[in-house]
């Protein structure tokens, strides 16, 4: 054995030594912390498979006389096991149900009004439908796909279709969308083809959807809240055909007031309430 494998072979011992050593600090300090986040006894069960096995392969080197690259993968065992394991806790942290928060109370007191209500049918069929808010205020999302326990696994925006009896829509500009080509405002009329919108000074369409959207800081967990209410009404006779409350906890992902089983869908309400569903 030549003086420059000895040493290689002396360097791989003491590698080894200290990256025991850091594995049973590491043992010492999870049972301190009862499994704490930062050294949790999964993490360390990792790390000890990890550096058993690269230095086992370091070992093995050594003694085929590759002295070099073992204690290249000695000097390597330790920072790969700490990176390759904070890698796996991120990854348990972030899609671990366990880890998710409680929902704040600010949230469960607004969501006991939450929900769809339907009061009436338009006496006359719906053949255009107007959107109109407070502000600057609009919609940034209209639809969340939902967990059984309201997580949001899904949100969107994406324009509301309708069915052939509705001719066009309207709404205020210009949420989601440029000004109009022609220049007119503040409004704009969209046909329900594959004609372009254009802008328009006045609504003429026969239902009106009206969003009132307000926020709330919730005091236990400084959650920012959204609570969204969409009212429709016949703008031809005056009824109220429908409103729609939802709410929003964006800290937490979660939504209540859906529409249909697990799904909150603003267009589907919209349809409904107009008698399209």
């Amino acid at each position: 054995m030549s003086r420059q494998q000895a040493a290689a072979r002396f360097g791989i011992f003491l590698l080894t030594l200290v990256n025991l050593s850091a594995l049973l600090s590491g043992a010492v300090l999870s049972l301190a912390t009862n499994g704490g986040t930062s050294a949790s006894p999964t993490g360390v069960v990792l790390e000890a498979i990890w550096v058993s096995a690269l230095t086992y392969f370091a070992w093995a080197l050594a003694s085929q006389g590759k002295s070099g690259r073992g204690l290249l993968l000695a000097a390597l065992v330790w920072p790969s096991a700490s990176g390759a394991v904070m890698g796996i806790g991120w990854g348990v942290r972030t899609f671990d149900p366990v880890e998710v928060r409680a929902p704040d109370p600010a949230f469960g007191t607004m969501c006991e009004a939450a929900g769809a209500t339907y009061f009436a049918s338009p006496a006359v069929p719906v053949r255009s439908i107007a959107y109109v808010w407070e502000g600057d205020r609009f919609p940034r999302l209209n639809v969340f796909r939902l967990t059984s326990d309201a997580r949001v696994m899904s949100s969107a925006w994406v324009m509301p279709k309708f069915p052939s009896p509705i001719v066009f829509t309207e709404a205020k500009c210009c949420a989601h969308v440029g000004p109009a080509a022609n220049g007119n405002w503040p409004f704009i009329r969209r046909p329900n083809s594959s004609e372009d919108y254009f802008g328009v000074s006045d609504l003429s369409s026969d239902a009106l959807v009206e969003y009132k959207i307000t926020e709330v800081q919730a005091a236990a967990t400084e959650s920012l809240l959204h609570q969204v209410e969409l009212k429709v009404a016949d703008r031809r006779d005056g009824q109220l055909l429908g409103s729609l409350l939802y709410v929003l906890d964006s800290s937490n992902h979660m939504v209540c007031g859906t529409t249909s089983a697990e799904v909150m869908d603003e267009a589907e309400f919209v349809r409904r309430a107009v008698g399209l569903n």
